[in-house]
């Protein structure tokens, strides 16, 4: 029984990968530059936190070496105002590049591109079909179900997508920034934070 349950799942995983490669080779021969910059902006998207993160470790560094020092050097002053100054500048270019560009640019633009791209494809399908197709209830009732979801099913699975791409590729970062630390320190994150 456990054998066929995971064999199952196997070829639901198997499904789910080539429908996602379908779609990606869709969006991909729709629109290249669009396709690459909306999931590359995503992976940007998916780093700045941790570069902010890494900046306002340097800061606090930084700051605990001010307090230590005996005297006050250009050096002590100006490492820490850069520090601070890279920290804003990390959040500007999420601002800028994740939240302003991709979000509420690209986004929008590769699902319209996207659905347009889909529907065209759908109406040059229906009008090839011969007419005794269409006085086929099964062929009515798919071709409905099709017109009811082409819009959205598959944008929004692009869409999430490049949410878990991004989350993908923040994982595997925060995993490898905390290796140094010990390697039982990101394995632990991991177990805490899986049922997430």
């Amino acid at each position: 029984m456990e054998i066929q349950k995971s064999i199952k799942i196997i070829k639901v995983m198997q499904q789910v990968a080539g429908n996602s490669k379908k779609m990606l080779t869709l969006a991909w021969r729709m629109d290249r530059k669009l396709t690459f910059l909306y999931y590359f902006t995503a992976g940007i998207g998916a780093l700045i936190p941790l570069a902010t993160g890494v900046t306002l470790k340097l800061l606090i560094d930084a700051l605990q070496n001010t307090q230590q020092a005996s005297s006050i050097e250009l050096e002590v002053i100006l490492v820490p105002a850069l520090l601070l100054a890279l920290t804003y500048i990390t959040s500007l270019v999420d601002n800028v590049v994740y939240a302003g560009y991709n979000t509420s640019y690209l986004d929008y633009l590769f699902r319209y591109k996207l659905q347009n791209e889909i529907t065209l494809r759908f109406h040059k399908k229906m009008v090839n079909l011969d007419l005794a197709h269409f006085e086929n209830p099964q062929t009515q009732n798919l071709s409905k179900k099709t017109q009811d979801t082409m819009q959205w099913r598959v944008p929004d699975f692009l869409r999430t997508f490049s949410f878990l791409l991004r989350d993908a590729v923040g994982y595997t970062a925060a995993f490898a920034i905390l290796l140094p630390y010990g390697w039982w320190i990101p394995l632990s994150v991991t177990m805490i934070t899986l049922p997430r």
